[in-house]
């Protein structure tokens, strides 16, 4: 798979609880975050399944999209 970089700023209380979560995981704080955001864009599809399709039907989103986003 191909990856990207993606930036983000965050305030110092944020990024110090990110590295304490990641050290006593013993995971890079990199690898915790890119956990995370994958769970929550799961969580979110999720959700928002029945708004997709209904984004797909007044053409908001492409057929490829509506696949990328349902999975099939």
């Amino acid at each position: 798979m191909k990856t990207e970089i993606l930036g983000i700023r965050m305030n110092q209380k944020m990024k110090r609880e990110i590295e304490i979560i990641s050290k006593i995981l013993n995971i890079s704080p990199s690898e915790w975050v890119r956990n995370k955001i994958a769970e929550n864009i799961q969580k979110t599809l999720e959700e928002m399944r029945y708004q997709i399709i209904l984004a797909y039907i007044r053409g908001d989103i492409s057929k490829e999209e509506l696949k990328e986003c349902l999975g099939r």
